[in-house]
Order: C-alpha cells, then structure tokens, then sequence
C-alpha cells in the first residue's frame, strides 16, 4: 500500500500533467476525491512556525500562512502522457476499501566589490515544471486590460485575469517573479506577501478584498505597446554554450534571442510574450504588445529576510515595513541555505563569475579554474550581492521562470531585474536574516 499523501501528489501531477497537454485523461471520482481531500488535509496540518526577532529589534514579519504556500506537486517529474494512463490503473487497485468515498545601473559598473566572484552556486538544480494549463481565454491584450475578478480565485492554468493580477502586484512591489499568466506558486506567494503588508487575511488567494486593494477596477491598463530599438537588442548575442569551458572563451553571455531579452525587459514570460504578438519578428522597429510592469522601486533597506520555507525575500525600511517582496530559491537539504543572520558585505552590478572545481563543483570534464564573463545568461545573471558567510550571495539567474521549480546550491537567486532593483537599495552592513 503506498503513503496516503504521496498518493494526493501524485494523482494531482497526472491531472495537471493530463491538462497542460489536453489530454482527455480523467482520473476515476475516487481517485479525484481522495487526491482532493488528503491534500487539503496535508496543507491544513503542516505547522506554523514561530516568528524570530531581526538584529536591532527590527520585527520579523509573520510567517506566511501554509496554504499559500507552492503546491508540492508543481515541482513533481510528470510522466508521459502514454504512461499516464497505465499508472492511474494500477494507483487505483491500491485505494484501501476504507478510502475510496472520501468527503470532498550600467553595463561594468561596480559598488563595493570587485566584480570578480567565487561562489558555491552551480547551474539549477531543475525538475522540469509542467507546462502550463491551455488558457480557455484568448491571450489577448484586450483580454487582460479587461479581465475582473469574478468572485472566484485565480483561474487554474493560464489565463488573463492571472495575468492581470500579477501586473498589479508587480506595481504594488510584490514581484509575482515572472508575468506570464499562470497561477502557480510565485502568484499565490505573492498574493500572500500583498495581504500581510495590507493587513489582510493571509491566504494567497485572490478574493474581493486582494481585488480592490490592488486597485483591480480603476488600474491603469496593464497592457502597452513597445517599438523595439537598437539598444533593447544590444546584448543579443546568440546561443549560450553548456560548457564552462566554453563560456569562459566568450567576451559577453548576453540573450540567446531577442524574445528573451524583450521578456526580460517587460518581466513576462517568453510564451506569454510570443503568444501576444503572433508572427512577430521582434526585429528593432518592430512595435509589439507588452505588459506595463512598474518602475523601479527605489528606498533605502534596512534588513533583508529571506523566508527559506515561503521562498519570498522581504525587503524591509528602517522601520520594518515591507519595502519590497520577491520569490527566491533557495538550496536543497543536500545544499542548504545558511541559517541565522549575516550582512551585506558588497554589491557588484554585471559580475563576472569564478569556476572553481574545488571550492564549488565540477561542471562536466572542466577541472581548472575559469572566468566566466559578465552577462545576464551567466550563472549568477546580472547581480551579485556579497554575504558576511564567505563565497554565498544574493544574485541574479539566467532561467528566471526557475526560481519554484528547482533549487540553488546554497546562493539566493532572484530574477536578473529583481535582484537589481534590490542591489540599488542595499548598501554595505544592512542585516541579512534567514529564517525556516
């Protein structure tokens, strides 16, 4: 007989697995049942911790509530759609009797640190995220500018409400990580994040009152147009090599296409960028639909928190307030995350990256030490922030949409624009708190 709980993971992969690819694969009603029920109880048991005092009597946000937090199964290594249907069989024949009706700044600059980096992280330690849920909305620019919240949460899958949702908590400091309009973990984080700054019921679900504190009604369009330049393209420098070797004998690991640096850009998704300007050549003069994310946030920090359990980054003021919240990700049990408190030694903007085999890990047959050249495709992207804990770091991460769905050697990655709105208000000495 298998673990009840690791029955519910697995059912709710297959059903999403089935989705994403529109498959007709439908899961027997006590198959749905049980998998539904054990994980509302699996996410109504876990625990909430404790919260821990900052250095300096800085108060330490509450942890955020469990049910927000991401769904263990979106980082599950999902089947073929061929084996699918084989493996539902055989789950079914293992429900015992008693379960089986359950209830229902510019390029090269530097600050306070020489751009040369030697850290323990290496490329993510990745499992392959389900694609995302077919939207049964048209993607359109109109259909996000007009999308409202209809009394419900967030759609599952994709869709333009989502999308919406995350352009309006990316304005509002709370970064949803990417915009590409899919309800997964980063949104319901995020949403989470927004409620406990606003005071409200910590939940991470869209409700009336997430809605309107958002300004959902009376929000600027979300969507605009944009005329690619010269310089967007500047850093497209085509495709990035595995090999370290063979990136360290580049000048620039700048954007294998332009899509990937217009998404970088606009903070969107490369599929949702794609798929709202069919035909598109992304050429320079060429004028394509974006999302309106928000300016840069700018303040002064005084303590980073960096919550290892809801992988949000809280970015707080000098009176506690939360100045701005991103998604992380944070190591493994194997790679833990450090513990306990440290402080900003230093910042470098476009860093370069250090190889080293026996300091960090070996990356295919490279044995020697490497320079790996600045550049956003480069393993700790844009940024780097030095730690007090020698060779870890804050930095960016040439796979943004990565950040839920794998896990760091240690390091905290941000994406490259988060991870550079925050290296602009950090500065040497502000504390650094990691909390489980």
């Amino acid at each position: 007989m298998i673990r009840k709980t690791g029955l519910a993971l697995v059912l709710t992969a297959l059903a999403g697995a089935a989705a994403a690819q529109q498959e007709q694969l439908v899961l027997p009603p006590q198959l749905q049942a049980l998998a539904d029920d054990i994980a509302r109880q699996f996410a109504a048991d876990q625990a909430r911790r404790n919260a821990e005092p900052l250095p300096g009597g800085v108060a330490l946000p509450p942890p955020i509530s469990q049910s927000a937090l991401p769904d263990p199964s979106e980082a599950l290594p999902l089947p073929p759609a061929e084996d699918a249907a084989a493996l539902i069989d055989r789950l079914s024949a293992m429900i015992p009797p008693d379960t089986a009706t359950p209830a229902a700044p510019a390029q090269g600059s530097t600050l306070n640190l020489a751009p040369v980096i030697v850290t323990p992280d290496a490329p993510a330690v990745a499992v392959a995220p389900p694609p995302p849920v077919a939207s049964a909305e048209p993607m359109t620019p109109a259909a996000i500018d007009m999308a409202t919240f209809t009394g419900t949460d967030l759609p599952r899958g994709q869709s333009p409400l989502t999308a919406k949702v995350q352009v309006l908590l990316d304005r509002a400091a709370i970064s949803p990580g990417i915009v590409d309009g899919v309800a997964g973990g980063m949104s319901r984080t995020a949403i989470a994040s927004f409620e406990r700054r606003q005071g409200l019921p910590e939940d991470g679900v869209l409700d009336a009152a997430v809605w309107q504190a958002l300004g959902g009604d009376t929000a600027a369009p979300v969507m605009t147009t944009h005329t690619i330049t010269a310089d967007d393209l500047a850093k497209v420098t085509g495709p990035v090599p595995e090999d370290y070797a063979a990136k360290a004998a580049l000048s620039l690991l700048g954007y294998a296409t332009p899509v990937e640096a217009l998404s970088e850009q606009f903070h969107m998704g490369e599929g949702l960028l794609t798929a709202l300007n069919p035909g598109a050549s992304f050429a320079a003069g060429t004028t394509i639909n974006v999302v309106a994310p928000h300016r840069p946030i700018t303040g002064s920090v005084a303590a980073i928190v960096i919550d290892k359990t809801s992988r949000r980054l809280f970015a707080l003021d000098q009176n506690g307030a939360i100045l701005a919240n991103y998604p992380v990700a944070v190591g493994s049990t194997d790679t833990p995350s450090p513990a306990g408190s440290y402080r900003v030694d230093g910042v470098a903007l476009n860093p370069t990256y250090t190889y080293n085999p026996k300091i960090n890990f070996q990356q295919g047959t490279n044995d020697k030490v490497l320079t790996i050249p600045p550049g956003p495709n480069g393993p700790v992207g844009d940024v780097w922030i030095d730690l007090s804990k020698p060779t870890y770091g804050i930095h960016g991460t040439p796979a943004p949409g990565s950040l839920f769905t794998a896990h760091s050697h240690g390091c905290v990655r941000m994406t490259n624009w988060d991870a550079t709105e925050l290296a602009k208000m950090v500065s040497p000495g502000v504390s650094v708190v990691f909390t489980d």
